[in-house]
């Protein structure tokens, strides 16, 4: 099994297995992002999107091998490029949260904040995610959306499983010390600390805010 291969770091061995199952099965998507993912790690870059192109032509309805490709592009500074793989990919599947959010978070890594506020939102739409919550909030709070980031910010905490999640107790926290509000930053703080002792972030804020 190459991911059995992998995990015991007998790379080229699991490489050499994904390559066959490529030729076996290269309908199946998965192998292809696993091939991607395999040159990745060894930083072969230009083999891994290699594979992920190959899985396109091999399997051309697959919006996940379409945005790997959009990622690889974002990576390496290539943005109009990956814009139009998300495009592509959103065509395929519209319902892909995963674009959505990568998309959305180059859009703001680059500052076309109402862009990347827009894919943030169209993504909550179709499915809410802390992941999503998070990064719209935290995009909110830095154009000056206060309240807006704070609503954001507070309904990921009120998603199944998440009312503990550091991220968002720690976005809350740097959002009300940016406000001002010393006391209730302390306490997102301390409550991500509290569940997640080791959230070096929330350390290292809550000293500075000390």
């Amino acid at each position: 099994d190459a991911v059995v291969l992998q995990q015991t770091r007998r790379h080229r061995a699991a490489l050499d297995l994904l390559n066959e199952l490529s030729v076996r099965t290269p309908e199946d998507g998965r192998v292809w992002m696993r091939i991607m993912r395999a040159h990745k790690q060894a930083g072969r870059r230009s083999m891994a999107e290699a594979a992920i192109k190959s899985g396109i032509e091999a399997c051309p309805a697959n919006a996940r091998l379409r945005q790997a490709l959009a990622d690889l592009c974002r990576e390496g500074g290539r943005h109009d490029e990956a814009r139009l793989h998300f495009r592509q990919a959103m065509t395929l599947d519209r319902e892909l949260v995963s674009i959505y959010d990568s998309w959305g978070r180059m859009e703001a890594a680059l500052g076309q904040h109402s862009l990347a506020a827009s894919l943030f939102k169209r993504g909550l739409a179709i499915e809410p995610r802390a992941r999503l919550h998070h990064a719209l909030g935290v995009l909110l709070d830095k154009v000056g959306e206060t309240e807006a980031a704070r609503v954001t910010l507070r309904a990921g905490l009120d998603l199944s499983d998440e009312q503990h999640n550091p991220q968002l107790l720690h976005a809350l926290g740097m959002l009300e010390g940016n406000a001002g509000d010393v006391g209730r930053a302390r306490a997102h703080f301390m409550a991500a600390i509290e569940h997640h002792p080791t959230f070096t972030l929330a350390h290292l804020s809550l000293g500075r805010l000390e």
